[in-house]
């Protein structure tokens, strides 16, 4: 029988909190779902419904921009606790050669990724102003 450990259950555990925090934040509106409000004591027939728009969008760029501010509000905290992660590891250690060894490759790989994380996002805003200074059509409605 294997033995329980947090090391293989953890990693499952916060992917589904994270995915299931959206959830939690619709069922807290109280509202019901795709934003249709029944008239009380009547039942809806044919078309009497309306559907309203959730990310009150209108078009592709106002979608693209909504989707990479969701990922940075998502990315930076998540780079923060990795940050806190690997200093917790940096005192676990405890001047354990091999641990601090691993603590400080988990730094630097994290490191990475919040440069590869940000860096991203700076190319993207560098290219749009570029577009926009040499007047191509269309960029500036697309403004991230």
């Amino acid at each position: 029988m294997k033995q329980f450990s947090i090391k293989t259950y953890a990693p499952l555990a916060f992917t589904a909190m994270i995915l299931l925090m959206p959830l939690v934040g619709l069922a807290a509106q109280n509202t019901t779902p795709f934003g249709y409000d029944a008239p009380q004591n009547t039942t809806p027939v044919g078309n009497s419904g309306k559907l309203t728009n959730p990310l009150s969008v209108n078009n592709f760029c106002d979608l693209i921009k909504v989707v990479l501010e969701a990922i940075l509000v998502i990315g930076m905290p998540i780079a923060v606790l990795f940050l806190v992660y690997v200093g917790f590891k940096f005192i676990v250690a405890q001047g354990n050669p091999e641990k601090i060894k691993e603590a400080q490759q988990n730094l630097l790989n994290t490191v990475i990724g919040i440069a590869i994380f940000l860096g991203a996002w700076t190319i993207a805003k560098v290219i749009q102003a570029t577009l926009v200074g040499l007047g191509a059509s269309g960029v500036k409605e697309c403004g991230v």
